[in-house]
């Protein structure tokens, strides 16, 4: 991992959202979950084996907080890590959709949504792997 190897919480700010955040190893993930008061045996698996990336859903300060888990070691390249991304922002996308009990969004407002969750989970694997 690069320099930035401390995951920035974002926010879509756009609705009443989740927190969400992108973790690249274990241990990132671990010092995550301690932050949010989750308990030890209470912890998930980072990634299921079976996956590329994991989203893991928690409430912090009464908020709904998205933990994004991706092994990016996994990807072929970087196009397969920028649709793991992708993926897991519609996953964001949806279960925000079931904490709001919002059946049908407008498709333009999904669109848009689903793009702002992709593209900041993409600058935050882009910020946390830069090179020093």
């Amino acid at each position: 991992m690069g320099k930035q190897d401390t995951p920035n919480w974002l926010n879509m700010a756009l609705l009443l959202s989740p927190y969400y955040t992108l973790c690249l190893s274990k241990e990132a993930f671990h010092k995550e979950l301690k932050k949010c008061g989750v308990l030890r045996e209470s912890w998930p698996l980072f990634v299921n084996e079976r996956a590329d990336a994991t989203t893991h859903f928690l409430e912090r300060q009464g908020r709904l907080c998205a933990i994004v888990c991706v092994t990016p070691d996994r990807c072929v390249d970087q196009v397969e890590l920028y649709a793991i991304l992708i993926h897991e922002a519609v996953h964001i996308w949806q279960q925000l959709c079931l904490d709001i009990h919002e059946s049908a969004p407008g498709e333009e407002v999904e669109a848009y949504a689903i793009q702002h969750l992709a593209e900041e989970l993409i600058r935050e694997y882009l910020r946390q792997t830069e090179e020093a």
